[in-house]
């Protein structure tokens, strides 16, 4: 099923689409479907078209589209592939997308009322941007209106290594619009990646690109709806840190940008360290440990995760030590 687009233009009046394409990876997610094309169903403007990627469900999700496409205002394009994976899912998406800009959406999550209005005005707002993003919420949890999220401030980040280094949140799939041409220069998604394939991007795109951040949800992550593929693979060795070290290796970084990108990488081991210290891995938090450029990593987060790495073996010789005083 593939619907013609409608021609939409400034002047189209306040309900007019976007220069925007939606994307949906759809695998498996019959149940949540319907809620996630009503949530882009519900913004004003609408996106100019929804490309659903059925990247080999087993169930009756791809059905379900169809019968929706059939009454939705939107324009609704449903594309089938072999399972091949969300990457692959997503760069089919891209491919097919008709419009300068991407929007993912998972297809268990859903917009908040005013979300793609919000990226339009910070589109206009920040002209050089190519990566806008906001923030998500979970399930359950209190958002903006859709005014106050309109009057939500956008910030222009000259470095995106350096916002997440003071703690800021990273881009995730669902609250993203990117430039359709950006992405393509970022080489898309990795395919055949299961631990960090998302995160992978967002570092390329970190390297090139500028962003603008609004921080605030825009997006609802309904991690209830199944499971959470994320927690089981904490600790592990994210696939951008591969990358990191192949674009080091062929000064693929620009300049400005290698120093931020190098501290990101450290805050991030730094991290691994402490996550797999405190699950009691910690051989492979030393080991870990040992790999970290402490020059450039973050020196309060690299003696937290010294101390917590080395934590029993300190204890254990302060305990050695404790009854040669008393004898003293």
């Amino acid at each position: 099923m593939d619907r013609t687009p409608r021609l939409c233009t400034p002047s189209a009046g306040p309900d007019r689409c976007a220069d925007l394409s939606v994307v949906i990876p759809l695998h498996d997610k019959a149940p949540f479907i319907a809620r996630t094309l009503a949530s882009i169903e519900a913004q004003r403007p609408a996106p100019a078209e929804v490309v659903v990627i059925d990247d080999g469900s087993n169930d009756e999700g791809a059905a379900l589209v169809e019968r929706i496409a059939a009454r939705s205002p939107l324009i609704i394009r449903l594309i089938r592939q072999d399972n091949r994976g969300v990457s692959a899912a997503r760069n089919a998406g891209m491919r097919a997308a008709r419009r300068d800009w991407i929007a993912f959406l998972d297809a268990d999550d859903t917009y908040l009322p005013g979300a793609l209005a919000t990226f339009e005005s910070a589109r206009r707002t920040v002209p050089g941007a190519e990566v806008i993003f906001g923030e998500v919420c979970q399930a359950g949890q209190d958002s903006l209106s859709a005014l106050e999220l309109a009057e939500a401030p956008v910030l222009f980040l000259s470095d995106y290594f350096a916002h997440l280094v003071r703690g800021g949140p990273e881009v995730t799939a669902s609250s993203v619009m990117i430039r359709r041409g950006a992405l393509i220069r970022a080489g898309g998604f990795p395919e055949g990646v299961t631990v960090g394939e998302d995160s992978d991007t967002w570092f390329r795109l970190g390297c090139e690109t500028r962003f603008a951040y609004l921080p605030a949800p825009v997006a609802r992550y309904h991690i209830e709806d199944g499971a959470s593929g994320w927690r089981a693979h904490q600790g592990e060795v994210p696939h951008w840190h591969q990358t990191f070290a192949d674009w080091i290796a062929r000064g693929r970084i620009a300049l400005p940008r290698r120093r931020s990108a190098a501290r990101f990488h450290a805050y991030s081991c730094l991290h691994a360290v402490i996550w797999q210290a405190n699950a009691g891995h910690r051989d492979l938090a030393l080991a870990r440990l040992a790999q970290v450029d402490w020059q450039v990593a973050p020196k309060a987060l690299w003696v937290k995760a010294l101390v917590i790495a080395l934590a029993p073996s300190l204890l254990r010789a302060w305990l050695r030590l404790k009854p040669r005083r008393a004898v003293r």
